[in-house]
């Protein structure tokens, strides 16, 4: 419970006078009262403020970052898993091969676009309501999945679990930046990014085994069986949600406390930030998303994240079939290659310690101890050429007389390692340069990159088989090449570039007044009982 110190729980006379002037105060930013009036009752972290997330300890940050994490792991197995039941399920069904990848794309569109709500509401409103309501229902609905052998009502479930999924992938970078300083939030972007990569591989390499070896048992498919398994991990994802995920937006724990105050003493305590949800509210977050998307940093990088991203699904679905052709492998062996994209993440995320090093070091130079956002693209430059490598080695010795290790070792794992520092680059990236709305940046460029995921599955496998494995690999490699310019570009003139953002350039500001002129403001000293 919040309270004041005793001598101010008594309203004295003055106070009641400016209570009933004030009595019909907004709250709302835009208020307009007497600048010694919104002083006395503007209500804000205090420093080191043990209600602040950036204030928690490192035990109940990680707690948190266990709880998205765990989240985001879902969303991975509820995609990948899919993508490897195919043949069984097709046969239960009597789906065609174009009706079975739908449920692919249904879900990935749903993840691409429904952030551009979620996340900009999460702002305004709180995350931890979202991760609540949408996990449990993102379990529930594997349930109609395995009990209905019908592929009309699988493509509709996952058109909405998707829509639930896509908290996974974008709520979890503005949960971060919540609670952890630009200067310490590597770590916990690369864990994120390492499970949001990793997954992919993870998911395949175990559900197309159960296909094979629990189809028929107790009457259910082997496709049916790999959704049960993950219908239970979701389930156990959710309970840990209630009892452990903790609001970490700054501006709704405010709310909560001004509303307290309010409450206890009958005076217009109030907060800065503050929204209460009506259409105009709604309309303004869809069409904040968009107004970064077209700015040239988050579009860059959107178009450069969202190929990559693209190229993970291509893989999903096509790679696994090149593998058997190759090397006459059945479905779960040429699935079990896929722990190559796992491999590939673990050895990304061991690299970011290294990109955090060079940061922490050109930060300790800083007055703030941050420096310029460029800095966290240092590793996506290496990250571009490594992708484009991989493409290319695994384009021309996926064949017979090679071993299947050689493909695996130097081509997946060196491209899917590529893509793993880039995502992490990127994430860092976008919330240094929008820290307020960095759910907002990164649901924009999440819903390009899910856009393309959606696309690519479709023309994949006409691809490979129209152009032959070894061009069409190299063609996705060389066109990756192109777009490794983009970190260098951005750390030549990102300073440049980022002066033309409006968004961008006024949150710098900000940031810079706050650092040179400190505000002294007259707000009740706050205590936990």
């Amino acid at each position: 419970m919040v309270q004041l110190r005793p001598d101010q729980l008594q309203p004295s006379a003055h106070d009641t006078i400016n209570s009933a002037k004030l009595s019909t105060l907004k709250n709302e930013s835009t208020a307009t009262i007497p600048i010694q009036d919104e002083n006395k009752y503007l209500v804000e972290f205090e420093p080191n403020d043990p209600e602040n997330p950036k204030n928690w300890t490192s035990l109940k940050k990680w707690t948190v970052v266990f709880a998205i994490t765990l989240i985001n792991i879902c969303t991975g197995l509820a995609m990948t898993v899919y993508a490897s039941i195919g043949d069984t399920m097709m046969r239960d069904t009597g789906a065609s091969h174009l009706e079975y990848i739908s449920g692919m794309t249904t879900f990935m569109l749903s993840v691409a676009f429904l952030p551009l709500i979620l996340s900009p509401i999460s702002e305004s409103f709180g995350r931890r309501k979202i991760y609540l309501v949408t996990t449990s229902l993102h379990a529930l609905l594997f349930l109609p999945q395995i009990l209905v052998r019908n592929i009309a009502v699988i493509v509709v479930m996952r058109l909405v679990q998707g829509g639930c999924s896509s908290v996974g992938n974008t709520l979890v970078g503005g949960s971060i930046a919540d609670m952890f300083d630009a200067s310490d939030r590597g770590l916990p972007m690369a864990v994120f990014s390492l499970f949001a990569i990793g997954t992919q591989g993870v998911g395949p390499s175990w559900s197309g085994y159960a296909q094979i070896n629990l189809d028929g048992v107790r009457g259910y498919g082997g496709w049916q069986w790999a959704l049960w398994i993950t219908f239970i991990i979701n389930c156990i994802s959710s309970l840990i949600n209630i009892f452990v995920l903790k609001e970490t937006r700054a501006n709704v724990l405010i709310e909560r406390r001004a509303v307290a105050l309010k409450k206890k003493t009958g005076l217009p305590y109030y907060a800065t930030g503050t929204a209460h949800f009506n259409p105009r509210d709604m309309y303004l977050s869809v069409k904040r998303s968009f107004q970064l998307f077209v700015e040239p940093i988050v579009f860059a990088l959107s178009l450069w994240c969202g190929f990559l991203w693209g190229v993970v699904y291509l893989i999903l679905a096509a790679i696994p079939s090149t593998f058997e052709a190759a090397y006459g492998f059945n479905p779960g062996q040429s699935h079990l290659v896929l722990i190559s994209i796992t491999i590939g993440s673990v050895i990304g995320f061991l690299s970011n310690f290294h990109q955090q090093a060079l940061y922490r070091k050109r930060a300790a130079r800083s007055v703030n101890n941050k420096c310029a956002p460029e800095v966290r693209l240092y590793w996506s430059c290496a990250g571009g050429l490594l992708f484009s490598f991989g493409c290319i080695i695994m384009a021309w010795t996926t064949r017979s007389e090679v071993h299947y290790v050689i493909p695996c070792l130097f081509g997946l794992i060196l491209l899917i390692w590529g893509i793993y520092v880039v995502y992490t680059a990127l994430f860092n990236y976008l919330s240094d340069c929008y820290e307020t709305y960095a759910s907002s940046a990164q649901a924009s460029t999440s819903s390009f990159r899910n856009f393309l995921g959606a696309i690519f599955p479709l023309f994949s496998m006409k691809m490979y088989e129209g152009m032959t494995a070894p061009w069409a690999s190299t063609l996705i490699g060389l066109v990756g090449f192109a777009l490794a310019a983009i970190p260098f570009l951005l750390i030549m003139n990102g300073s440049a570039i980022r002066s033309k953002s409006k968004i961008a350039s006024q949150l710098a500001r900000d940031e810079e007044r706050v650092a040179v002129q400190p505000t002294l403001k007259n707000v009740p000293t706050l205590n936990k009982v």
